[in-house]
């Protein structure tokens, strides 16, 4: 069993591990609120993409730093494109032709 002295000095560094952790979370905090664009904010802007004449937007979404949107062409091919929010880069397209 360990003694009262040991015991003691892990009490004293767990209380001080905790003191520190805390800091280090309030030190975060107070540099994200003074630094938003660094801190992860996500940019606003305009995306340029060209959905085929006729097609039938069926939805959208955001995601982190990715917009998805899905649309239904005149032919029935419905496709799924994710642009990049900062660059305006288009990531992949997925077309599901019907069966």
């Amino acid at each position: 069993m360990p003694s009262e002295k040991t015991l003691k000095r892990v009490v004293i560094i767990l209380g001080a591990l905790i003191v520190a952790g805390f800091a280090v979370v309030v030190g975060t905090i107070i540099v994200r609120a003074l630094n938003p664009e660094e801190a992860g904010e996500i940019s606003s802007g305009t995306v340029n993409y060209a959905i085929p004449d006729g097609a039938r937007i069926l939805g959208g979404s955001r995601t982190g730093e990715t917009i998805m949107f899905h649309f239904e062409t005149l032919d029935g091919i419905e496709m799924v494109v994710v642009v990049d929010v900062r660059t305006g880069a288009v990531i992949g397209e997925l077309e599901v032709a019907p069966r």
